[in-house]
């Protein structure tokens, strides 16, 4: 280490948001695209580590991409 020869780094990020909500599905969707769509942090790792986010809504894995 203190001869330099460490690097920091990451193997990858996954998320998981778990929601409890009664609005429509799609609403809910929507949401989750937009908050990746405008997560400065997402978007400085994205291209540099795998990233993963899924999304349990009411209990159940839903799909919430386009």
């Amino acid at each position: 280490m203190l001869g330099g020869t460490m690097r920091a780094g990451g193997l990858g990020v996954e998320t998981l948001v778990h929601i409890e909500s009664d609005e429509p599905e799609d609403k809910i969707r929507k949401m989750m695209r937009m908050g990746e769509q405008s997560c400065f942090a997402l978007g400085a790792i994205t291209g540099v580590v795998p990233v993963e986010t899924h999304l349990d809504l009411n209990g159940r894995r839903v799909d919430y991409g386009e």
